[in-house]
């Protein structure tokens, strides 16, 4: 299993020297780029042992529900980004985005649902053009109310049914829901990447045995994943982020 970290693109000197084996930068950040400065971070990766394999944080405030939906913005932002996470290597584009996803006060759910699956497929049509794929990531209710577990979040790309268009496992999101981690077995090989924090506070691993995390790693035995990111919170990345690797690659390895 590879180790990834969350993390700008501008911090892949530290993820390296941590001992990360990758980042996932947000994707928000590449678009927003200007053509020069994209090109020397495009150059300084090319000189790192650590590349982008990853990448989250999909809009940057584009609604993806409800009446202010802007199908033509989407489209055109959708285009752009893809082009530069393929550019920078990316395998994979992860869509949270909960607050961007969630249904709007007196928008009808099914609505929302056809929305997102439209956004799910155009995405899905880019990343055949630029070999990339899209993983919906579940999110736990405080954070959107749309596609909330991993069950949910299945049954959501199955209806879907683009081979470009995938899923992602958080701990932190079923342990929040309490989620059945049978669920994540079940997906199978729909589930193609994985997130990682200490459930409880969503910050960075200090020991294996500090949370519930055993069921989690077998369940996601089942699904053949080849990565995880580490997706936390840390007040100290240098001091933290060695230990938080040593603690996955344990779990993982």
């Amino acid at each position: 299993m590879r180790i990834g970290v969350c993390a700008s693109v501008h911090h892949v000197g530290q993820a390296e020297r941590a001992g990360f084996d990758y980042i996932e930068c947000p994707l928000t950040e590449l678009a927003a780029m200007e053509k020069a400065e994209f090109l020397a971070v495009q150059g300084r990766l090319g000189d790192s042992a650590v590349s982008v394999e990853a990448c989250n944080l999909f809009f940057p405030g584009l609604r993806i529900t409800g009446p202010e939906v802007d199908g033509r913005a989407l489209a055109e932002y959708i285009g752009r980004a893809m082009e530069r996470a393929a550019m920078v290597g990316a395998e994979f584009v992860v869509l949270g985005n909960g607050a961007l996803r969630a249904v709007p006060d007196g928008w009808p759910v099914e609505d929302a649902r056809s929305q997102l699956i439209f956004v799910l497929e155009c995405i899905g049509r880019y990343g055949e053009t630029f070999g990339l794929t899209v993983l919906l990531e579940p999110l736990n209710r405080k954070e959107t109310n749309l596609v909330n577990s991993v069950a949910e979040g299945l049954e959501m790309v199955r209806a879907v049914a683009h081979p470009r268009v995938k899923l992602l496992a958080d701990y932190y999101h079923v342990r929040m829901e309490s989620e059945d981690v049978a669920s994540i077995a079940q997906a199978g090989e729909w589930i193609k990447h994985l997130h990682f924090a200490n459930g409880i506070a969503r910050r960075f691993p200090r020991s294996v045995d500090e949370d519930e995390y055993r069921p989690f790693v077998r369940a996601c035995r089942a699904t053949g994943s080849e990565r995880i990111s580490l997706e936390a919170r840390t007040e100290d990345f240098d001091t933290d982020a060695p230990k938080a690797v040593v603690v996955m690659r344990e779990l993982f390895s």
